[in-house]
């Protein structure tokens, strides 16, 4: 979720402070949560999601997904390194996949590499 400096200025038209209630209870949600995300950010984030998802179960196919990484973002003698990367998209790759690799997919803030 994204911190918004002026979270008031972004909860919908109509909705009435003054009528929130004073608790909150197991499965409710008082107040409104703005996440800062458009449709289209939302459309790329799942783009990513798809794109990162293929890519891990490609990663685990091999004997060792991590080395094989390294190889592909690192290693220019590799023959799987890639070459039709920049740079920039080669470190924000390697970044995506090793952590997906550490931490099972998870991963909380996308960079696209692209």
């Amino acid at each position: 979720m994204v911190t918004v400096n002026n979270y008031y200025n972004n909860i919908p038209v109509g909705r009435d402070l003054n009528n929130l209630p004073n608790t909150s209870s197991t499965g409710t949600t008082v107040g409104y949560q703005y996440d800062g995300l458009t449709e289209e950010d939302r459309f790329v984030q799942k783009v990513l999601q798809e794109h990162y998802d293929k890519v891990y179960k490609e990663n685990l196919s091999h004997s060792d997904p991590m080395t094989y990484v390294i190889s592909k973002y690192c290693d220019v003698t590799s023959p799987n390194f890639c070459s039709y990367m920049t740079e920039d998209q080669r470190s924000i790759a390697y970044r995506n996949e090793k952590r997906m690799l550490q931490t099972g997919r998870k991963i909380f803030g996308w960079i696209c590499p692209v």
